[in-house]
């Protein structure tokens, strides 16, 4: 796949959790397994298939994978509060990038760190928005398991 396509899946995931959240907003639990799923998968799909060797998501989604698959089967030992906290977890995961380019000037800022990890200057600004609405998105889930809990 052509890396164009490749970075257009990063906002159309987005929006495709981003909808979901607005038909599955009294069942924060398995919006939670479900976007923990697709992202730790697509973090090993990156490693065996590439086109990264490595992908940091493929630590950082895996407690969301592993308590998602007892979410989904119905035998969770996995609470909404500890839920909360591996999503607070994708909140610094997501806005540490943000926040490493946002110190780069506005006018370099998407050729500079798109050299910095060899990729193209679109691929850069589509990744900075992509982590930028992904920290909100599992900060509004972190909110939604924590009020679905005390609710």
């Amino acid at each position: 796949m052509s890396e164009v396509v490749l970075a257009y899946l990063m906002p159309v995931s987005q929006l495709g959790f981003w909808c979901a959240s607005l038909f599955m907003e009294h069942h924060p639990a398995q919006l939670f397994a479900a976007a923990s799923s697709f992202h730790w998968l697509w973090a090993l799909k990156n490693i065996l298939v590439g086109p990264l060797k490595t992908d940091a998501g493929i630590l950082t989604f895996l407690p969301g994978f592993i308590s998602g698959i007892f979410i989904l089967t119905g035998r969770s030992p996995v609470s909404q509060t500890l839920a909360a906290s591996f999503s607070a977890l994708l909140v610094l995961n997501f806005g540490y990038p943000v926040y490493a380019m946002a110190k780069i000037p506005e006018k370099d800022r998407y050729e500079k760190f798109a050299k910095r990890v060899k990729k193209t200057p679109f691929w850069a600004r589509l990744f900075y928005h992509y982590c930028m609405s992904s920290s909100i998105f599992w900060g509004y889930l972190c909110y939604s398991l924590i009020m679905h809990k005390n609710g």
